[in-house]
């Protein structure tokens, strides 16, 4: 640590009396900021923390939890993590309050604590569900500095710093030192272990961690290394993992000290730990570099070719005009083994609206990545809350319905007052999700993700506080698809298409359509989207350029960042729509939204071309957050005969302005069989929302939703 501590408060005094130590340390100096306290429990929590374990000579997973050791936090209800943020058990905590209920110095100490550990409780309430956030740590900045680079960074930042920033900057320093000193002991453990049983990959790593990550990588395997490292530091995700090895690859093979086989083996491995944890993780590959240039390299057909042994991490593709055809059809026939991967990327849409909407340098836009399901983000200077709000249009939809119908006269009245309502609760969503932000930046420094965040060190601002140099808020949109062949249900009602009135048609939805089987099956033949109907075609056109433009004016409370309007929608498009009654687009009720920015499943009757071409009628060009469409291909479309002409499909969907396409290749029998016996399909690989994941792992409305997307055959 960068100094000796005040050990002497009369407070810190108090939290060791009760073996409380982590609130000792977090609160022995409250004068400090939160970062520095934080860093306190950090530094004391990492002391002791056992070396992480070894698989193929890299590092696998921690083996024990960060606490220091001999707190009593779980025995009092109150202890503090090595991210700084507040463990608290009310009902615990409550009888240590008992204890000191006569002590009006130690009550007071104690109501303010409790008063601390309820407010991270409270982050998670709202109508606007939401999941968490994916990262990309700035991977390579530790590549090239190793952390006396961060060291230096933070005695650069030092000179003129306000006292407030000065604080932080001892807690990011602190940090820094406690992972050096970390990585250290980790490396004289894998030593002693080489001495004691002459296994190469022990020697191998101890060798690598006395140089990396303290410094500068100096070849392919120790960047991998350090990649890994960040991958379990901070749950970073890969980025542009073609972009930033490269030079390093390119390197060891020149010089000898690598071959390309090699070179594949290490990057499946990095693969193999993500996909064993089975999280939603995602790696980019491909399109231009931070000048503009095409970077295509042979990294990059590497984790192409190793994306079938996979069902974890994701892979975008970044396409451009210029991408080389032997790379097309190296993509398009990794597709074809039904791995579902990568997803096609038309890249320029993203970098122009990044630039021009979102304020982000024009080096940075060519630079971005994807977390997760397929979440826009500027590697290693983004906080984007990637799935932090789930907007259900449908319910927004459904309700102006109920309370709107039998008011109005006419669809376009009716649809005016909808898009009032989507202005209402739009608000009202920005609103919420900014007070929660708040209250996040507020109370949780999160040392780690702040350290390796580019701005965080430089702004004196953690990272959930606003310091990346980048904040953007995903709204993710739900139920669109089902709400535009809504639209058309009622537009269809009110011209007396239907053969009821609204009052029947009222009854029918909240009836989930019991005993109005001709009704339902009046609105099933209505046209849906994705088969070329051209007046529905408009209304999804227009009515989600509205919605976007609803979202895309709105400021976040971290960092005066945005909010950006996305369609990905990972597996929470069956919870919802299980939520959810009957709907105008003849939707029963308890079943899953539409998955995607494409068709509802099963409606897509009249082939590939009319589902793209409605889908690119949607405004990609305004929702860099990402149009995810899913869609599935039969396996004789990758024919040798016919995978040019499934280029050409691809090509021309982006030329009409589509943004992103990603595909499920599997027969029916498979899948039918997989619905039955998933146990003995475990390596089934399927599009779930915006990823890939094993068919067997999802539940059953999303398998069945799976089962029922469209199979499009060649035209």
């Amino acid at each position: 640590m960068s100094e000796k501590r005040n050990e002497t408060t009369p407070e810190y005094g108090f939290w060791m009396s009760l073996g409380l130590k982590s609130a000792a340390l977090f609160y022995q100096e409250q004068n400090a900021a939160r970062m520095e306290r934080a860093a306190r429990v950090f530094c004391e929590s990492w002391k002791n923390r056992a070396p992480f374990s070894v698989e193929r000579g890299l590092p696998s997973r921690f083996v024990d939890e960060a606490r220091i050791e001999g707190d009593c936090g779980d025995l009092w209800g109150f202890w503090v993590d090595d991210s700084g943020l507040i463990h608290f058990d009310g009902e615990k905590f409550s009888g240590l309050q008992e204890l000191y209920r006569t002590d009006p110095v130690a009550s007071g100490i104690l109501e303010r604590a409790a008063r601390d550990g309820s407010v991270p409780q409270e982050l998670f309430p709202g109508r606007y569900w939401h999941c968490g956030t994916h990262k990309v740590a700035d991977i390579p900045f530790l590549l090239e500095s190793g952390y006396r680079g961060y060291l230096e960074k933070i005695e650069r930042e030092e000179r003129g710093a306000s006292p407030k920033k000065r604080s932080f900057l001892r807690g990011m320093r602190d940090v820094t030192l406690a992972l050096m000193d970390y990585f250290r002991r980790c490396a004289r453990s894998f030593r002693e272990a080489y001495e004691r049983t002459g296994d190469e990959r022990y020697g191998a790593l101890a060798d690598a961690l006395f140089r990396v990550p303290e410094g500068p990588c100096a070849s392919f395997r120790e960047a991998v290394i350090v990649v890994r490292i960040l991958n379990l530091l901070c749950d970073s995700e890969f980025g542009r993992i073609d972009q930033y090895l490269y030079p390093y690859y390119r390197k060891d093979v020149e010089q000898g000290r690598l071959t390309r086989e090699e070179a594949k083996g290490l990057l499946a491995d990095l693969c193999r730990f993500v996909n064993r944890d089975g999280l939603v993780w995602h790696q980019v590959v491909g399109g231009c570099g931070r000048d503009g240039k095409p970077s295509y390299n042979e990294l990059t057909e590497l984790v192409l070719e190793n994306a079938p042994l996979f069902a974890h991490p994701h892979i975008s593709l970044r396409v451009r005009e210029d991408m080389p055809k032997e790379l097309w059809e190296k993509a398009l026939r990794t597709i074809g083994t039904g791995c579902g991967n990568p997803a096609l990327v038309r890249e320029d849409l993203f970098i122009r609206d990044l630039e021009r909407t979102y304020g982000v340098s024009k080096e940075d836009a060519r630079d971005f990545a994807f977390g997760g399901c397929s979440e826009i983000m500027i590697p290693g200077k983004t906080n984007v809350d990637s799935t932090w709000c789930a907007y259900n249009v449908l319910e927004v939809l459904l309700e102006t319905v109920y309370t709107k119908l039998e008011e109005t006269d006419s669809y376009e009245e009716l649809y005016e007052k909808f898009c009032g309502e989507i202005e209402i609760t739009v608000e009202e969503m920005t609103e919420h999700i900014n007070i929660r932000q708040h209250l996040k930046g507020a109370f949780w420094p999160d040392p780690l993700l702040s350290l390796h965040t580019a701005g965080c060190i430089e702004s004196g601002k953690g990272f959930w506080e606003g310091g990346a140099l980048y904040n953007f808020d995903g709204a993710d949109l739900f139920g669109n698809t089902n709400a535009v062949n809504a639209l058309g249900t009622l537009k269809a009602l009110y011209a007396g298409e239907l053969g009821v009135g609204k009052e029947r048609f009222l009854k029918a939805l909240r009836e989930d359509f019991k005993g109005e089987e001709e009704l339902l099956h009046s609105i099933k033949r209505l046209p849906k989207f994705g088969n070329g109907d051209e007046e529905l075609r408009r209304i999804a056109g227009e009515f989600t350029a509205f919605l976007f433009s609803c979202i895309r004016g709105k400021r976040t409370w971290r960092g005066d960042g945005w909010f950006v309007p996305d369609i990905v929608q990972w597996i929470t498009y069956g919870p919802l729509g299980c939520k959810m009654g009957a709907t105008p687009d003849g939707r029963r009720r308890a079943t899953p939204l539409a998955d995607s920015s494409g068709a509802t499943p099963g409606t897509d009757e009249n082939g590939p071309v009319p589902l793209l071409t409605d889908c690119s009628a949607l405004p990609h060009e305004q929702g860099c957050g990402t149009l995810v469409l899913n869609m599935r291909l039969a396996q004789e479309c990758f024919s040798d005969g016919l995978i040019g002409k499934l280029e050409d499909l691809f090509r021309g969907y982006f030329r009409m302005g589509g943004s992103q396409v990603q595909v499920s290749v599997l027969d029916e029998k498979t899948l039918q069989d997989a619905l039955e016996h998933p146990e003995e399909h475990r390596d089934l690989i399927v599009r779930v929302g915006g990823f890939t994941d094993y068919f067997y792992r999802q539940t059953r409305e999303i398998q069945r939703s799976i089962v029922e997307r469209v199979a499009h055959k060649a035209e």
